[in-house]
């Protein structure tokens, strides 16, 4: 049977969606950043084609390739240090980025940059899952966690259009991505709580835990355990990370589709003659 635990208050699910939500919009804007900045950072540092390339997909490819270790120590350490860990280095290789002197600085920035959206996108869908306390608050938080990524990438190319010819490339990154990150930084730090399973509170023994049936005539009446027993339904467990296996595979499968995507995608835009 599974554990239950205590769950969280209403208020503490809203702040951390809007904190998740804010991280994701951040992220996009990150991984979209490239496709607004290629052109001014081709001039100053005298970029090759290739290089364009290089420096447009480096960040995808650690992305995706990173999302596989995050889970087994987001189990280990726990999904709140992983996000604020991610948090600080994003804000750090944003820095970085900005004031890099040369091509191989700002590679080696993009590619710490990818390690930290990775560890930001892959956490908050795992965070939500396990810190919503009913399956149409997690489907809500996740949707909407969703849409914010999807509008972060529209609204990177916005603030180019509206300020990168004013203030310049590097200023441009640091404007566009640093305030998105501060105040989730501090949300982690002083409102939202720990989700994993073995850092939270248990119910009390004396509650009648709850207990998921699969069976196609589900007829759970007074004593769910009985039920099941007698009529050869299985009872579901949940496993130590409190989310169940099909949810991790799907959400490793969503950012490794991501990364196969993208690369080709900005590899032959920037390879097509004439852009």
């Amino acid at each position: 049977m599974a554990t239950q635990f205590e769950p969280f208050p209403i208020a503490t699910q809203y702040f951390s969606l809007a904190t998740t939500a804010l991280l994701n919009f951040g992220d996009a804007v990150e991984l979209y950043l490239p496709t607004v900045i290629t052109q001014p950072v081709s001039c100053e540092l005298g970029l090759t084609r290739y290089r364009e390339v290089i420096l447009a997909v480096s960040m995808y490819l650690s992305f995706g390739f990173s999302t596989i270790l995050l889970i087994p120590i987001s189990n280990i350490i726990g999904r709140r240090p992983v996000l604020i860990v991610a948090v600080y280095f994003a804000i750090v290789s944003t820095v970085a980025c900005s004031i890099v002197p040369n091509y191989d600085s700002l590679l080696a920035s993009r590619i710490l940059l990818g390690f930290s959206v990775a560890m930001n996108c892959v956490t908050v869908s795992i965070y939500m899952a396990e810190i919503s306390s009913t399956r149409s608050f997690r489907t809500i938080a996740l949707t909407i966690n969703a849409i914010a990524f999807t509008i972060g990438g529209g609204w990177c190319g916005i603030l180019g259009y509206l300020f990168l010819g004013k203030i310049g490339w590097r200023y441009f990154i640091l404007v566009s991505s640093i305030p998105l990150f501060i105040i989730p930084l501090i949300l982690l730090h002083l409102v939202l709580p720990e989700s994993h399973p073995k850092f939270r509170k248990k119910r009390n023994q004396d509650e009648m835990p709850l207990v998921r049936v699969k069976s196609k005539a589900c007829d759970v009446a007074d004593s769910p355990n009985s039920t099941a027993r007698s009529t050869g339904e299985s009872i579901t467990e949940d496993n130590e990370t409190g989310v169940d296996r099909r949810v991790l595979w799907y959400i490793a499968k969503i950012f490794l589709h991501i990364t196969f995507r993208h690369v080709p995608y900005f590899g032959s835009m920037l390879l097509l003659p004439g852009v």
